[in-house]
This record gives structure tokens, sequence and C-alpha cells, in this order.
């Protein structure tokens, strides 16, 4: 049957980068969750004790990333409620996170619990790339803004400049929409060719499922990489075109998936 919803806002702001709001309710009977918006599309939801309620994309990267003996240093670019960040802190990295918009890094620490350890820059993420002076043993792109992708940030030239500040056996970790099949799947193809084009081995990984209701995830590296769980056997081979600096794609190939992206969400929210 369907659930009833319950729910407040406890923050609210609109500004040049979007309206952001947190808001806190229950499912039924459900225990209290709280979830953080931007411009309409949740980006991340706990429970009030901690858990991770939209568990599908976490439970993946979780399983993704295995815990570092030593104390590895990871890059976050799209610190959302920071349930990423955290789940790095567990895994012993130290934690740079990086978003555009201060107001992510207020919401993270005050309403989602972001660890103190985190160190959060508010920056565009490819300006941060570009004046970097470190390197890093973990990248993840998370940088859904709502449900679209920033073209800028996953060109062949910031990929060819990210591999100066990775260290040997680093791995990037690319969060994606979940289509790889007809023309929704047009920017999975440019993504990988990118990747391709700037040096990177690759994997692409996701939870069974259809393809309108799941992440990718991209694993890429400078070096061979092994085997991982809820690994995909098929490539994407839909074009031949690469997202560049001079000839950005992704807002165009991307804007059919991301629109059945927002339908298919919204439906699911709002009907419940």
């Amino acid at each position: 049957g369907t659930l009833r919803v319950t729910s407040e806002t406890i923050y609210y702001s609109d500004g040049m980068l979007g309206r952001i709001e947190v808001k806190q309710g229950r499912y039924g009977d459900a225990d209290t969750f709280r979830y953080l918006t931007l411009n309409g599309t949740i980006q991340s939801e706990v429970f009030i004790k901690g858990t991770v309620r939209n568990k599908d994309y976490f439970y993946l990267l979780d399983t993704l990333i295995a815990p570092e003996s030593g104390r590895g240093k990871a890059l976050v670019l799209g610190l959302g409620g920071g349930l990423c960040s955290n789940m790095l802190v567990r895994k012993h990295f130290n934690v740079d996170a990086v978003d555009i918009d201060a107001r992510m890094t207020l919401c993270a620490h005050k309403f989602f619990g972001l660890d103190s350890s985190v160190n959060c820059v508010t920056s565009d993420g490819r300006y941060y790339l570009n004046h970097l002076d470190k390197k890093y043993d973990l990248v993840l792109f998370d940088v859904f803004r709502a449900e679209e992708q920033p073209s800028h940030l996953i060109t062949e030239q910031s990929l060819s400049s990210l591999k100066q500040h990775l260290l040997d056996s680093a791995r990037i970790f690319i969060n994606w929409h979940g289509f790889m099949s007809s023309e929704n799947g047009f920017g999975t193809s440019i993504l990988y060719n990118t990747l391709r084009r700037a040096g990177f081995y690759i994997k692409m990984c996701a939870l069974p499922g259809p393809e309108e209701s799941r992440n990718l995830v991209f694993i890429a590296s400078l070096s061979p990489l092994g085997e991982y769980p809820f690994e995909l056997n098929e490539t994407p081979g839909l074009t031949t075109l690469v997202n560049t600096d001079e000839r950005p794609l992704l807002e165009k190939y991307n804007a059919g998936a991301n629109l059945k992206w927002r339908e298919n969400y919204l439906r699911y929210y709002q009907q419940r």
C-alpha cells in the first residue's frame, strides 16, 4: 500500500547556485529520516540514528572502496551531506572535500554529522584541481548538481591534468546515472571514451536492476585494475565522441538521461 509521508523543512535557502532544503520526516511508522535536496532532488538521506537511507549507491561505493591499512589521502569532489566523506574517514583516509556551494558544508556539519576531520574547501572543482600541490590515493567525483553532471570537470583535459596529482596506485571513482543503452546511454559512452583518451584503465560497476533506477560507478586507474564486485561485462559503444574543453558534449548528450532520471525520481518520491 501507499506509505504516508510526513515531513517538515528545517533549513531552506535560495541562491544563485539553486535552492537547498533540509527536511525531516517519516515514512508511515518508520524511523525519522532527514534529507538534503538541491532544486528538489535529494542529494543525501539518512535516518536520524545515522544509517544511510538511500543505500543502493552508498552500498555499492562502500563495497568497491576497500578499507585502507594506512592513512591514504582522498579527494571528494561534491560534498553533499558528507556521507561519502564520512565513509572514507571510517576507511582511514584523510579527506579533502570540495564543493562550490558553502551552504552544502554548513548543512553537512549542522544536519548530517560531517566528521570534523574532513577538510572542506569551497571552490569550483576544476579550479581546485588546477591549483593542486598534492597527490591523492583516491578521488571521488560525486558532482551531481541535482540530476546534472558538470561537464567541465570531466573533460579530456581536466582528467589528463588530474594524473599528475595521483599516486601510482590511485583509484578514481565517478558516480553516474545508470543508462547504457539507446539515446539515454550516449553520455555514458562519451565519459568512457573520455577516460580512455585521457589514458586511464576503466571498470564499470552497478547493482542489479533496471537502468533508470540504478547508479553506475566508473573506476579508473593509471594501472590495470583487478576484479571488482558488481562489475559489468559490457562496455558502452554507442559513439566515439569525447568530452573536451573545446567541445563540451555531456550536457547535450545527457539531457535525455537526466530528464528520465528526474521523472522517475519525482514519480517515486511524490507518489509515496
